[in-house]
C-alpha cells in the first residue's frame, strides 16, 4: 500500500507518531456513539485529588483504594455534571477522577452537530476557569507580563491558566459488553494506582528473564 492510500485508510487521524490523542478517521464524532475519554492534567500534577484507602481491603471495598477529590477536583466533577445542560444530545454515564487525570464515559444519544471535540473543549474551558479561580494562576501570569511588557516570557499551559493538556484520548464502544468493561475500568482505576505504588516492580518491563534454559528478550 502506498503512502497516500495508507493515509486514507489508517484508523487514526494525525501524524504517524506514538500518541493516544489522535482521532479515528473512520468514526463520525457527531453520530450516536458511546465514548470513554481521558484528559490529563498539564505536567501530570496531582491537582484533582489524593489516593486513600487500604489496598488489602480489596478493589471495590468501602475502605479500599479510592480518590478523595481536592477542591479543584470537586469543581471539575461539578462542571462535568453540567455537560448535558449545554449539549442535550449527551448523556453522562460515568466519571473517575484520578490525582493527575480523569476518565469519563459519554453517550452521544443522537446527532451532535458540534461533534464530540466541541463538547470536550467546552468542558476544558470551564475547568480552566475553576482552576484560575482556585489557584490564581492566570492573574499571576498577567502580572508578570505587565512587569515585563517587552518580549514577555512564554508560559507553559498551566502557567497560562490551562488545567489539562491539549487534546484528549478516546475509546469508542464498538462491541457488545464493552460498556461494562469501561465502567469496570473506571471503578478499578484507584486500586490499580494503589497496586502500582505498592508494587511498582510488578508493572515494570523486565528483560532477560530466564525461562527454563533460555532468557526471554
Amino acid at each position: 500500500m502506498d503512502w497516500e492510500r495508507y493515509q486514507q485508510h489508517k484508523a487514526f487521524a494525525g501524524e504517524c507518531k506514538p500518541s493516544m490523542k489522535r482521532r479515528s478517521l473512520q468514526n463520525d464524532y457527531s453520530a450516536r456513539r458511546i465514548y470513554m475519554v481521558t484528559l490529563v492534567v498539564e505536567g501530570r500534577r496531582p491537582l484533582l485529588g489524593r489516593l486513600e484507602g487500604d489496598v488489602s481491603a480489596g478493589c471495590l471495598a468501602p475502605d479500599g483504594p479510592h480518590i478523595v477529590p481536592s477542591a479543584l477536583g470537586t469543581a471539575v466533577s461539578q462542571v462535568w455534571a453540567t455537560i448535558p445542560d449545554y449539549h442535550p444530545g449527551v448523556e453522562l454515564i460515568g466519571l473517575q477522577l484520578m490525582p493527575d487525570h480523569l476518565h469519563g464515559i459519554l453517550f452521544v444519544t443522537h446527532h451532535l452537530p458540534e461533534g464530540l471535540g466541541k463538547v470536550i473543549l467546552g468542558f476544558k474551558q470551564a475547568c480552566n476557569k475553576e482552576y484560575r479561580r482556585l489557584h490564581g494562576v492566570a492573574s499571576a501570569a498577567v502580572a508578570q507580563q505587565q512587569a515585563q511588557p517587552v518580549a514577555p516570557p512564554r508560559h507553559t499551559g498551566h502557567e497560562a491558566g490551562l488545567l489539562f493538556e491539549r487534546g484528549f484520548n478516546d475509546s469508542i464502544l464498538l462491541h457488545e459488553g464493552q460498556l461494562e468493561t469501561m465502567k469496570r475500568y473506571l471503578a478499578e482505576n484507584p486500586y490499580r494506582l494503589a497496586m502500582k505504588r505498592l508494587r511498582p516492580e510488578w508493572l515494570r518491563v523486565n528483560e532477560g528473564v530466564p525461562l527454563l534454559t533460555r532468557a526471554c528478550p
